[in-house]
């Protein structure tokens, strides 16, 4: 059994609409904006945040304008593009719909054709979200029913460019399908035991996804692990099932402290070919917080060099309980 908690409230378009204008009028006094994008659904009120990407021209105090979106309750993220990196607009963020506010029209079109990109972009959503998100929930026995309805719909992005690189998403999108018809409809049934099913067949889609991806990332061999927010271990099973067993074995003894994840050694972005790099390096100069490392807040890091120091303790233990 669950404990279901963060239940959505109903929040206006109109409330949605005067943070934006608020925050426009705001920009507009800043004459190297260009043009202002928003990243969001309009169907999905009262579970999504205000997310912008704005584009300029010239130096820009992009402190200031973080600072400033703090006073809104429903704006969350705000990209930076200089206008002399408009040819490299892809290599920003996962993000594919771009909604023009004000400003010149860019033409913002995500490349479905490029390789990389979708394997890089669908890497990201499984490494950084969703099983780890996914079995927080499994282990701590409580469901914040918001943060679950965003968690499940963002699904959709790694699914995406799976289909971009001609994997078959018919059973991922028949999910999906499913679960949107539900999410809709969220207030006019408030069924919450359901989620429970979501959740755990959401688990099941998201391994499928790490096993399906896995196919189109570079042939590593070596074992490896990495520390910190995303403590993983890289190693080589010969069976699907053992990345399974082998992580909810450590999830059901440390889950609710830490989200280890067992993945195939390809999933070390450290170790990608050339290509796959220089990529990815591409992304982290528009978006330098694409790979979600590091808190900037000093007590943060100093949280997080124990965390390092404990993740490292219990994966030196798992090896040895693994090999004796």
């Amino acid at each position: 059994m669950y404990k279901f908690i963060d239940f959505p409230k109903q929040i206006s378009l109109e409330e949605y609409t005067a943070q934006e204008q608020a925050f426009v009028s705001f920009l507009w006094k800043i004459k190297q904006v260009i043009s202002l994008y928003s990243i969001w659904e309009m169907e999905l009120l009262w579970v999504s945040d205000l997310d912008y990407l704005i584009v300029y021209d010239g130096n820009i105090d992009t402190n200031k304008i973080k600072e400033c979106i703090k006073k809104y309750s429903l704006i969350d993220t705000v990209l930076f593009l200089d206008i002399s990196e408009i040819k490299n607009k892809n290599y920003l963020s996962h993000h594919i719909l771009y909604n023009l506010v004000y400003g010149k029209d860019l033409k913002f079109h995500f490349d479905a054709s490029n390789k990389n990109l979708n394997i890089i972009y669908a890497w990201k959503g499984v490494f950084f979200s969703l099983l780890r998100n996914f079995y927080y929930y499994r282990s701590h026995r409580t469901i914040s029913v918001k943060k679950l309805l965003s968690h499940i719909n963002d699904m959709r992005y790694p699914i995406f460019f799976l289909g971009n690189l001609w994997v078959n998403v018919s059973e991922y999108q028949k999910f999906m399908d499913e679960f949107s018809q539900y999410r809709q409809n969220y207030f006019d049934h408030n069924n919450y035991e359901i989620l429970e099913k979501y959740l755990e067949t959401s688990i099941a889609m998201s391994w499928k996804i790490v096993f399906d991806l896995k196919q189109f990332l570079p042939d590593v061999q070596s074992v490896s692990e990495i520390y910190g927010r995303f403590p993983t271990i890289y190693t080589e099973f010969k069976n699907h099932q053992d990345y399974i067993k082998n992580t909810e074995q450590v999830i059901e003894h440390i889950g609710k402290i830490s989200r280890f994840l067992y993945l195939p050694p390809g999933y070390d972005y450290r170790k990608w070919d050339w290509e796959l790099k220089r990529d990815l390096d591409m992304i982290l100069k528009n978006n330098p917080d694409f790979l979600q490392m590091w808190f900037s807040e000093y007590i943060l890091q100093i949280a997080l060099i124990w965390k390092k120091i404990f993740d490292y303790i219990t994966i030196k233990i798992l090896w040895i309980n693994k090999n004796t």
